[in-house]
């Protein structure tokens, strides 16, 4: 009996919880294909990745 009552209490919990929407998905306005090499940039947008613009302070 206990057990049937935890599996109602726990359903109940996940019927609660779902509709919330705590996860969105975000949609991309410049769509870059999954298998390009991307990042944000400090507004959040996705751009391409690329290496020869990387800044890299001199080292001693």
């Amino acid at each position: 009996m206990q057990f049937s009552i935890m599996t109602v209490f726990a359903l109940a919990a996940v019927a609660i919880a779902v509709p919330t929407g705590i996860a969105k998905r975000q949609v991309v306005g410049n769509a870059i294909p999954a298998n390009v090499p991307a990042m944000t940039d400090a507004s959040g947008n996705v751009i391409p990745f690329s290496a020869k613009d990387v800044y890299v302070a001199p080292g001693n």
